[in-house]
This record gives structure tokens, C-alpha cells and sequence, in this order.
């Protein structure tokens, strides 16, 4: 997906910004779309004056008041860092202070399915039509590999043959959460299903 085209009156500023960010290696196409975000809210709001202000800032955390919390904290923190970046070249330039912290709506605790619930989705998942294919085997061997292993479906979706290490029982996941690669240890059993 393309980020937005820029249409404020900072609108050049901030693809200055954003290509100062790629050339210091930075894949900066997330915090891109975020700006355009913010780029928008200009447009919307029909700012007049030609530099951010404090009112500029607190209204645009306003408006971002339906979002979860950490996409608040994501939207603003790219807005400071542009702030930062215009304040440098601009004495009145306004740099908001660092959020504090964002009330959590509670953490999402993550439910761990019972021996008796696996293997209800495994059985369940044999019996995907249609028959005689290998979407069955598929599905099976995916549920059972993130069962064991712990690993996130785009992980697992991610993985080719050279990724799995049989005889040392390891998988290597390429690219990860935050783009790390890391390794993964196997037990016996995941081992044979692979």
C-alpha cells in the first residue's frame, strides 16, 4: 500500500522528513503512513499557519482519542519526531513533551488451548474437504506446529522446507517480529510431523 499523497501546508517538509529517515537506512514505509495520517488532519482541519503549534498538537491527540492506545502513542511519537525535525530549523517551532503513558484499555491475555481442545481443531481440521487433498495434512501440521513451537501464523506461513533443520530439530525463522530472525528449538514429535 502507497503511503497518501502529502497535501498540507507542510507537505514538503514532511517528505523531507521522510526521505531523511529512508537515507539513513531506516524502512521508514509505516511511520510514512502515520505522517500521512497526521498529513490529512492538516488538510481537514484547514491549518492556516505554516509550522505546528501546541493547539495543532493537542487537537490532534484529541482526534485520535477513539484509537487504541498504542496507536495513539505510535501517531504521536512519529508528530514529535517531525516536530524535532522542524524545530531545528525553525526557532518557534513546537516540540510536544513525551507522552507519560496511555491508560491501557487491559491486556489481552492470550488463551492456551487444553490437550483436549487440540485435539478436537486437529480432528477437526482432518476432516477439511476436500478429500483425498492435502489441505487437510496442511492444516493439521499448522495448528500442531504453532501449538508446540509458539511461533505467530505470518512466522509460520513464512516458512519453506530450507527453513527446517531435521536433524537438529530447529527451525529458523527468517523474519520475524521486528524483522529479527531467530531459531527455534523442535521437540521429537513436531520433528516427525514436519
Amino acid at each position: 500500500m502507497n503511503p497518501p499523497k502529502l497535501q498540507s501546508l507542510l507537505a514538503d517538509q514532511i517528505q523531507n522528513f521522510i526521505n531523511l529517515r529512508r537515507l539513513s537506512g531506516t524502512d521508514y514505509h509505516s511511520q510514512a503512513q502515520l505522517l500521512g495520517y497526521f498529513d490529512r488532519f492538516l488538510v481537514e482541519g484547514q491549518m492556516v499557519e505554516p509550522r505546528i503549534t501546541r493547539k495543532l498538537v493537542e487537537c490532534y491527540l484529541e482526534n485520535l482519542s477513539h484509537l487504541a492506545p498504542h496507536t495513539r502513542f505510535n501517531r504521536f511519537s512519529v508528530v514529535k519526531q517531525l516536530c524535532q525535525y522542524l524545530a531545528r530549523d525553525d526557532p518557534l517551532g513546537y516540540v510536544p513533551d513525551s507522552l507519560r503513558s496511555i491508560p491501557s484499555r487491559g491486556v489481552h491475555q492470550p488463551y492456551i488451548y487444553s490437550n483436549s481442545e487440540l485435539h478436537t481443531l486437529m480432528t477437526a481440521a482432518f476432516r477439511l474437504p476436500p478429500e483425498n487433498s492435502l489441505r487437510p495434512y496442511t492444516y493439521r501440521t499448522l495448528l500442531g506446529l504453532l501449538y508446540s513451537t509458539g511461533i505467530r501464523i505470518g512466522e509460520a506461513s513464512a516458512l519453506n522446507l530450507e527453513h527446517f533443520y531435521n536433524e537438529e530439530q530447529l527451525l529458523h525463522i527468517a523474519e520475524g517480529k521486528f524483522r529479527k530472525a531467530r531459531w527455534v528449538a523442535l521437540s521429537d514429535s513436531t520433528c516427525q510431523a514436519l
